[in-house]
């Protein structure tokens, strides 16, 4: 199913950003 494969491409792809957003923010409070 398209819907499908396309509910878990975005899934994945808010998975990658939550963890980008994370290590952004990690970095940014150890150079501080």
């Amino acid at each position: 199913n398209d819907e499908t494969s396309v509910l878990q491409r975005q899934r994945e792809a808010e998975k990658i950003i939550v963890e980008a957003y994370s290590a952004l923010l990690l970095a940014f409070l150890l150079i501080e």
